[in-house]
């Protein structure tokens, strides 16, 4: 029973975080956007990392490795943060939020040529049928080689490679400090960006709320998603899968965006087969 509510505080919380993030972008510079949402997530999981953990558990001597590591894989995970957000300006996020799925095969891709992870003829099978329902949904949407799709793709590569890091880390240092340093290098990277780019960090009044609520979502996200792996591994990964269906739930009454059955059968493939894949 636990197993089963961690996820939907996962599919919950990512498919309204990026739901919402739509709302926002093009509304203020993506870095700007990633800046003030990690300040809050930041500060949360922070005391978090504090009260559940405690500070004289903490020891960063022992752990130096896995915190470099992490760090600069953080780094990674912000390019496909930044991309992503980038992509939401120009499409639309039912859609982008389906189309991202395809970094679970670029997770399987990863982990096979670096970790050595073990790819079977099913896995090949089910990676295959998901490049179909993507090819599906490319042609319902006339979709193009276009900034959204150019974006799109950068994102996958950088989240493909970076959730499938994520999980060894989170195991070696712990939930909340992984969480913690995951934000905070995203809120560097950000007011590093800023300052290169010769931009304030000014947030305009009509989307504090909202950048709010897709932090708030983002850290529920966050803890559902890691309670279930822990609780049900591979099992809470493909249930968790099915996340867009949440963002396009959102997206139809929020935006009004519509699909026609062609794209609907697209995306359902994605989800299944991204759900498939996480468990064999």
């Amino acid at each position: 029973m636990a197993l089963y509510l961690y996820c939907l505080l996962a599919i919950v919380g990512i498919g309204l975080y990026i739901g919402i993030s739509k709302s926002v972008a093009g509304k203020i510079p993506p870095q700007n956007f990633i800046f003030w949402r990690q300040l809050n997530t930041s500060i949360v999981f922070l005391i978090l990392t504090v009260l559940v953990h405690g500070v004289e558990n903490i020891n960063l001597a022992d752990n130096s490795s896995n915190y470099l590591q992490l760090i600069g894989v953080s780094v990674i995970g912000y390019g496909g943060l930044i991309s992503f957000y980038k992509a939401l300006e120009y499409g639309k996020v039912s859609v982008m939020s389906t189309l991202i799925q395809f970094n679970v095969v670029v997770s399987l891709i990863m982990g096979y040529l670096i970790w050595g992870d073990d790819i079977n003829l099913w896995h090949i099978l089910v990676g295959l049928i998901l490049v179909f329902g993507v090819y599906t949904i490319g042609g319902a949407e006339k979709i193009k080689l276009d900034k959204a799709i150019i974006y799109l793709l950068l994102a996958t590569l950088f989240w493909g490679f970076a959730f499938r890091a994520y999980g060894a880390f989170v195991q070696g240092i712990g939930l909340f400090p992984s969480l913690f340093i995951i934000s905070v290098v995203s809120l560097f990277c950000s007011a590093v960006f800023i300052a290169l780019t010769n931009r304030d960090f000014s947030m305009p009044r009509n989307v504090i709320k909202n950048i709010w609520m897709v932090s708030n979502f983002e850290i529920l996200a966050g803890i559902g998603n890691n309670l279930a792996v822990d609780a049900g591994g591979a099992l809470a990964l493909g249930i968790i899968g099915a996340n867009p269906v949440v963002t396009i739930i959102y997206s139809r009454f929020a935006y009004g965006e519509k699909l026609n059955l062609k794209a609907i059968g697209g995306i359902l493939i994605v989800i299944a087969s991204a759900i498939l894949i996480a468990i064999v």
